[in-house]
């Protein structure tokens, strides 16, 4: 009778302690996926900072004045009747 019992309690734990090994292991789990949902979501809101920016620059390049900015200054260029001045003292 006292083993019938022993056994009892016996299995009892053993099913509470299967139990909890994987509540623990499902709880370890979640909180990988919310770190890597964390993760997903702070490179998924620079990605988007970084095509706001890019939209923008796409935007600007296609405008007037910044096509005549790169063409002063990055091509030399300049427009008829003015006249080049070249800066022959460097620091």
């Amino acid at each position: 009778m006292k083993k019938d019992v022993l056994v009892r309690r016996l299995g009892i734990i053993l099913v509470l302690s299967i139990f909890s090994a994987s509540y623990f292991r499902q709880e370890i789990a979640v909180r990988r996926v919310e770190e890597e949902k964390k993760n997903v979501e702070e490179e998924l809101n620079r990605l988007n900072e970084e095509n706001s920016k890019l939209t923008n620059e796409i935007k600007n390049s296609e405008s007037d004045a910044y096509i005549e900015h790169v063409a002063r200054e990055k091509l030399g260029m300049i427009k008829k009747g003015e006249k080049v001045i070249i800066n022959s003292f460097q620091n």
